[in-house]
C-alpha cells in the first residue's frame, strides 16, 4: 500500500463544502469549527465529550443501502480527519436569524430553557437529531398536527448527554417534550405561550408549529459522488491513515510490527479526553 499518497479531505459544515489538503490529524472537529468557520455556537467546555457543549449532528451516507445515517458526536473528542465524506450540521444550520429559528430554538425561549445559553446550542442539536430519526421510523403512526413521532421517553432521554449549570432541567425537559406525540399538555410547566387553564387546543395553537418537514434535510450530491479512499493526511508530526479495507489496515499494522512507526488505532476517540494527561500522539 503506497502511504505517501497525499489525498484531500473533504465534508460539509451546514450544507457548505469544505475541502482540506494539509492538516494536522491532531485536529479535532471542535478546533476547525471554531477557527476555520463561521459556526461558533459549538464551545468547548469539559474536553471530555461529556457536557455535550460540542455536540453536532454528523451525517454518513450509507452507499451500499443507499441511506443516510444520523448521529450525535462531541465534536472535542472528534477528529477532523474522521469525518471524511461526512455531512455536520450545527445549531446554526438547524435555525439561524437570516433563515429564522427552528421551532426547536423557538420553544426553547418560550418555556425559558436558556439562560446563559452556552450549552443551548448543543441541547438543540440532540433534540434535533432525535427528531430526525423519530421521524425516519416508518413503522409508527403518523402525529397529530404540531407533534413528532417522538415519545416522552425519549424527548427525555435526546438531552441525557447535555448538562446545564444555570437553568434548571425541568424547562429544558418541558421544551423537549412538548415536540412528543404522547405529552400531556398539562403536565408542560410555565411558558409564554398560554395561561394555565386555557384549553390543550388553544396551547398547541400558539406552540410554535411543527411538521416533520422542518427536519427532512437533502444529504450533499457532492458527498455522495466521494468514494472511499484509504485517507493519508499529516503533518510533520503526526499521520492519519483511514483504510478502507483488511489488507490496508493490514499493511499498516504490519508497517508498526516492523517497528517503522507507532500507530494508535482510533474508533470514538472517547479515551483521549478522560486521559488527556497520559496519551501522547507523538510519533
Amino acid at each position: 500500500m503506497d502511504t505517501t499518497t497525499k489525498q484531500r479531505l473533504v465534508f460539509a459544515v451546514n450544507g457548505q463544502r469544505f475541502e482540506v489538503y494539509s492538516i494536522d490529524p491532531s485536529t479535532t472537529l471542535l478546533e476547525f469549527l471554531r477557527s476555520q468557520t463561521p459556526f461558533k455556537s459549538v464551545k468547548l467546555s469539559c474536553g471530555e465529550g461529556g457536557c455535550g457543549a460540542c455536540i453536532v449532528l454528523l451525517s454518513k451516507y450509507d452507499h451500499v443501502h443507499n441511506k443516510v445515517e444520523d448521529f450525535t458526536v462531541s465534536s472535542c473528542l472528534t477528529f477532523l480527519c474522521s469525518i471524511n465524506g461526512c455531512s455536520i450540521i450545527t445549531a446554526e444550520g438547524i435555525g439561524n436569524t437570516k433563515d429564522g429559528f427552528h421551532p426547536i430554538q423557538q420553544r426553547f425561549s418560550g418555556f425559558h430553557a436558556s439562560q446563559c445559553g452556552f450549552c443551548t446550542p448543543g441541547m438543540c442539536v440532540s433534540l434535533y437529531a432525535s427528531l430526525v430519526n423519530a421521524d425516519k421510523m416508518n413503522n409508527r403512526a403518523e402525529p397529530s398536527p404540531g407533534f413528532s413521532k417522538l415519545t416522552v421517553s425519549e424527548a427525555e432521554k435526546s438531552i441525557a448527554g447535555n448538562l446545564c449549570q444555570c437553568t434548571g432541567y425541568r424547562p429544558i425537559v418541558d421544551a423537549c417534550k412538548s415536540f412528543a406525540t404522547d405529552v400531556d399538555m398539562e403536565d408542560l410547566g410555565f411558558n409564554s405561550y398560554w395561561r394555565k387553564g386555557e384549553s390543550n387546543e388553544v396551547k398547541l395553537s400558539r406552540l410554535p408549529p411543527y411538521n416533520c418537514n422542518y427536519v427532512t434535510r437533502v444529504f450533499p450530491e457532492f458527498l455522495k459522488k466521494e468514494t472511499a479512499v484509504g485517507l493519508n493526511l499529516g503533518s510533520e508530526r503526526y499521520h492519519w491513515y483511514s483504510p478502507v479495507s483488511l489488507k490496508e489496515l493490514q499493511g499498516l499494522l504490519q508497517m508498526e510490527a516492523n517497528g517503522g512507526t507507532s500507530m494508535k488505532i482510533i474508533v470514538g476517540n472517547t479515551g483521549m479526553g478522560y486521559y488527556k494527561e497520559l496519551v501522547h500522539y507523538d510519533k
